[in-house]
């Protein structure tokens, strides 16, 4: 993927700040799992997705999750990471998100 500019911060502020558990294949669609840090847990649904960038996503702690502009079709959505010097990262091109909240963590 190449450079792109910032459009919007997606969901809620409990995502920012959180952690990601999973990444899972669903079809179409891909489920990021994330646990929040006030206990709060996540799934975020990508629909119909277009591409898929992962790399040591699951463990990575969030800045925010954001929206970035696309060249391709769809919508670019990127996982901003805390740590530079982490070595993980998700990017997703998806025609659509849904975001969910589970039951609160243990």
């Amino acid at each position: 993927m190449t450079n792109h500019e910032f459009v919007a911060y997606v969901g809620c502020p409990d995502i920012h700040d959180g952690t990601i558990e999973r990444v899972l294949r669903r079809g179409d669609d891909v489920i990021v799992e994330i646990q929040a840090d006030s206990g709060r847990r996540f799934s975020i649904r990508f629909i119909n997705v277009h591409r898929l960038d992962s790399r040591n996503a699951k463990g990575m702690l969030l800045y925010a999750l954001c929206e970035l502009t696309c060249d391709e079709p769809g919508r670019h959505f990127h996982f901003a990471r805390w740590d530079d010097q982490y070595d993980g990262d998700l990017n997703i091109i998806a025609d659509d998100i849904q975001v969910l909240e589970d039951a609160p963590g243990d």
